[in-house]
């Protein structure tokens, strides 16, 4: 999955500061495939849920550019 890739790579980058979200974040991706794998979700859930997880990582970063705040 592609967007897992990416979410991943994202994720990596963010480990260096902070390392509570990057796990935080981390622990999200993995449920979400376990799930789909599990055939508890169906495809189209998961790609929802990696989406919206990108949402809140993107959401992450405009709440800490508000505050001054840039982990890049």
């Amino acid at each position: 999955m592609a967007i897992k890739k990416l979410l991943n790579d994202e994720i990596k980058m963010r480990q260096k500061t902070n390392l509570v979200q990057s796990k935080k974040f981390s622990e999200m991706i993995e449920n979400a495939v376990r799930n789909y794998q599990n055939n508890l979700i169906t495809s189209a859930e998961v790609i929802e849920e990696l989406i919206r997880l990108a949402k809140e990582i993107k959401d992450a970063d405009r709440k800490g550019h508000d505050l001054g705040l840039d982990f890049r």
